[in-house]
């Protein structure tokens, strides 16, 4: 019988974003599996004692150092874009002392809370680190999706994001000092997981991470938790109408430029339709449609609720322009309701076929307006959509099979612990 395995789940929040949710999704399912697993933040929400936020507080000079040169650097910067964070934060060494007791650290979205140089220089006593990638940050300098630049190739600079023609600003100094980091770290001592095969392209064309081996393992989520509910109950719990044609769009923050709701409301504007229903779920409140009814949720931290108000959807929409691999499609499948989106970023790896819902060109919204028309017509049988997408959830992003693909990257991982250092790392 093998031996379970000692894990630590590092990730920036636990209760904020999609990453964390994420993340600890994967630590239940470890848990589940039988192995000894914990989860590492430095700001902790949950009440779960296998949660721990770090006992080291951040230095206060430091961070005062830092905010100071963001704030330089953020002077141009245009609005509409995300998070822009770099390699260093507040925290030092000790802050992940934690390493020293475990067989293997899996990364997750570290943002704001890991300092590559600290972390990464710790010598022998590191075991090995799988570090599973939720977006480009890691190998870009600074963002977190790129919007199309590709600049993280040739090393940043000029950054559009930071609306820069400095060709030594900040992302180009972010850049050059990640990859000194890494490039001193020894082979077979950091595995990068990739969350679809978009991402993984992305890596291995990487000059940061790409001699790094990299692993396609999708999120996984609750199955009994995020499953198809009645759709009547589920509509009368959310007090939408029944007879209602429900368009579903879900995001953290709905004004997210990357996540394309513009698109959404100007397809639904060209639909003619009797009783269309924009139903929103995230902070923000969109524009008013003419003959669209509508209603957001707002923020929804309950999961189970989620799961009613997937399954009061006819259809879910995320027309996002860049995207890895949205916990809210693989959410949607798994209640039972298909998905329509752009063909971009890990949608293929989700959206397999036109049983489970339809990827149309980015930005294309006569199509994705048409996409819209051919899911409310009414014309094909919901119980066979609603089982297909059913099937495909429990077949490739259920937590048992997620936990099942990690543990044996992990024990791959295991024998390969190097031995030797090439010194302490200086940025």
């Amino acid at each position: 019988m093998k031996r379970r395995l000692r894990i630590a789940l590092v990730n920036t929040f636990d209760g904020i974003g999609g990453a964390s949710r994420a993340a600890f999704r994967l630590h239940q399912g470890l848990l589940a599996a039988g192995h000894k697993s914990r989860v590492f933040v430095k700001q902790k929400r949950r009440r779960d004692e296998s949660v721990v936020e770090v006992s080291e507080k951040e230095s206060a000079v430091r961070a005062a150092a830092l905010r100071r040169r963001k704030e330089k650097a953020f002077r141009n910067r245009p609005s509409g874009y995300e998070g822009f964070n770099e390699d260093s934060t507040p925290y030092g060494r000790s802050a992940f002392d934690f390493v020293t007791e475990v067989d293997i650290v899996n990364l997750h979205w570290v943002a704001q809370f890991l300092d590559y140089e600290s972390f990464f220089s710790r010598g022998p006593d590191m075991p090995p680190v799988v570090w599973t990638l939720h977006d480009m940050n890691p190998f870009t300098g600074g963002c977190h999706y790129d919007d199309g630049c590709m600049r993280w190739r040739q090393g940043c600079g000029a950054c559009p994001q930071l609306g820069s023609r400095n060709v030594r600003d900040l992302s180009r100094r972010v850049w050059r000092r990640k990859k000194s980091i890494l490039d001193r770290l020894p082979d077979q001592t950091l595995y990068i997981v990739a969350l679809n095969r978009w991402m993984k392209d992305l890596i291995e064309k990487s000059p940061i991470l790409g001699r790094f081996p990299v692993s396609i393992i999708p999120n996984g989520l609750d199955t009994d938790l995020f499953r198809p509910r009645d759709r009547k109950a589920a509509r009368g719990i959310l007090g939408i109408p029944q007879t209602a044609r429900v368009v579903l769009f879900v995001a953290d923050s709905l004004e997210v430029r990357r996540k394309g709701m513009r698109f959404l409301l100007e397809a639904l504007r060209g639909i003619r339709i009797p009783n269309l229903y924009l139903l929103t779920m995230g902070r923000g409140d969109p524009a008013p449609i003419e003959n669209c009814l509508g209603r957001n949720l707002g923020v929804i931290e309950d999961e189970r609720l989620m799961s009613h108000v997937y399954s009061a959807a006819d259809i879910f929409v995320l027309p996002s322009l860049q995207d890895n691999l949205p916990n809210t499609a693989i959410e949607s499948l798994s209640c039972g309701t298909p998905v329509l989106g752009f063909d971009v970023g890990g949608l293929p790896d989700i959206v397999r076929n036109e049983a489970v819902g339809r990827l149309v060109p980015a930005g294309d919204i006569n199509l994705l307006r048409e996409g819209i028309k051919k899911s409310l017509n009414g014309r094909f049988s919901r119980e066979k959509v609603s089982a297909a997408c059913r099937r495909l959830a429990l077949k490739e992003f259920s937590s048992a099979v997620q936990a099942d693909r990690y543990i044996r990257l992990f024990r791959r991982a295991l024998p390969s612990r190097a031995k030797k250092y090439r010194g302490r790392i200086h940025g």
